[in-house]
Order: structure tokens, then sequence, then C-alpha cells
């Protein structure tokens, strides 16, 4: 996953070779999940749209959620929050080491 010009990107591969479009962060929110659900890491978040699920065509495209270890999926979490509210690209604090945000 990668956060580019307040949009994520997401990735199979390291290299990056077939990433796709995964949202614009202008139209979705970060939300820690707290409900029991079964995943590989024991820390899950999600991005969800600001819209209205009726607007997509896919609903897969409305809610997309991540499982992670706690600390990348706080760094991850706090790096959308910054990227949604602050006039300065997400680059300006990573260059400046006031965030994380590769995996």
């Amino acid at each position: 996953m990668e956060l580019r010009d307040n949009s994520l990107w997401l990735s199979k591969r390291d290299n990056g070779k077939d990433e796709a479009f995964l949202c614009k962060l202008t139209n979705f929110d970060v939300y820690s999940v707290t409900r029991v659900m079964k995943t590989p890491k024991q820390f899950v978040f999600a991005v969800k749209s600001t819209d209205n699920l009726s607007l997509f065509e896919n609903t897969a495209d409305y809610l997309h959620t991540f499982c992670c270890k706690e600390k990348e999926g706080l760094e991850w979490m706090m790096s959308i929050l910054l990227a949604r509210v602050s006039p300065h690209p997400i680059g300006f604090f990573v260059r400046n080491g006031l965030i994380n945000c590769a995996s």
C-alpha cells in the first residue's frame, strides 16, 4: 500500500508494477475497527467513503479494510488523517521524518 497525492494505491508486489488506485482520501475517512473479526494480524482499520453507498457502481469500493501489526496500523491511520486535513502534500511529512507511511 502506498499513500501518494492524497490517494491510496495498492500493490500485491513489492515493486509496485501491478499497483491499482484504491481511493482518493478527500472522500474517505479512516476508522479503527473494534468489532472482533478473524484476521491474520491483530490490528484492523478501514477507510470508508463519506459519500452514500448508492453512489457506487461497485459496493466493494465503499469500504476497504486492512489488517497489520498495531504499530504499522496506527502509523497508517495517522498518515491518512494527516493527508485528509493538511494543506501540505504527505511527502512533506515523510521527507521531514515526521511520519513513515511506506510498507
